[in-house]
């Protein structure tokens, strides 16, 4: 069963305040949508969605409004929080707090292995290490510590060749540049020609500035997460009718309940020549 202090809206709030002491606005009217935290001084809003947080909301109009705004929003959601606390308050505090950071400065990019990527990301990243590496991985390092990753896979489409796979500054560490993500895009184009796609969750990671760097934006999904109500166990499929069952019945066959809507993704595409 759920344990229900894991799920407390007031615990996540707390957790904010404790690593923002400046000004706080709660249940603020900001764009003409209502967000549950907004920090005035960053121009950051935070809100806390999923199915028992806020089943009642649409993130990705949320997120287009905020854009439209001038403010950044990042949404969190319940089943994230649930699961992953440690890493995601490393997120949040990365995000709120750029002092004491340590500043990048290598521009070097090598070829990392297997290994050493997915260790990096199981503690750096939002998602972990759930894809278990990639056809091209890469690093920067400050001294002998890993301090940024990429990685490239191989893409079977008719439409793309290679996909941005993933991308992340180790917590703690900020960029010199300020797309040190062209560092990584440079190194993979000097032997990778063709059509690569980039999946971006544009609500959390705004600093991998696609459009800088020669993609054109295809479309934006309406993002959907299966969550299971019992133990918050979820996936990021979007479950189709299977076995002669409709989707909610598929759905359940695998062992989820609800599927919660999320900001999505937009897609960018970029012709390496």
């Amino acid at each position: 069963m759920i344990d229900q202090d894991k799920l407390s809206k007031q615990g996540f709030i707390d957790y904010i305040k404790s690593i923002w002491k400046k000004e706080i606005f709660l249940d603020w009217e900001i764009g003409g949508i209502v967000v549950d935290i907004y920090l005035p001084q960053k121009k950051l809003a935070i809100d806390m969605s999923g199915y028992f947080w806020a089943k009642d909301r649409n993130p990705k109009e949320q997120t287009k409004v905020a854009i439209k705004n001038g403010f950044r929003l990042i949404h969190i959601y319940d089943y994230e929080w649930y699961n992953f606390p440690d890493n995601f308050k490393n997120f949040l505090n990365s995000i709120i707090n750029s002092r004491g950071k340590h500043l990048i400065r290598n521009d070097v990019v090598l070829e990392i292995d297997k290994e050493e990527f997915c260790e990096f990301l199981k503690h750096n990243h939002l998602f972990c290490d759930t894809i278990k590496g990639c056809y091209k991985m890469y690093g920067i390092y400050e001294g002998d510590e890993l301090v940024a990753v990429s990685g490239f896979n191989k893409k079977k489409t008719k439409q793309h060749n290679w996909e941005w796979k993933r991308f992340s500054i180790k917590y703690g560490w900020m960029a010199g540049d300020d797309n040190i993500a062209k560092l990584f895009l440079d190194e993979f184009s000097k032997d990778h020609k063709g059509i690569l796609v980039d999946y971006q969750q544009i609500d959390r990671f705004v600093w991998v500035t696609d459009k800088a760097m020669g993609f054109k934006k295809e479309s934006w999904n309406q993002g959907v997460v299966a969550i299971n109500l019992d133990t918050l166990n979820f996936t990021r499929h979007d479950f189709i009718p299977e076995f002669g069952l409709n989707k909610q019945q598929t759905m359940e066959h695998y062992g989820f309940h609800k599927q919660v809507k999320t900001a999505g993704t937009v897609r960018w595409v970029k012709e390496i020549v």
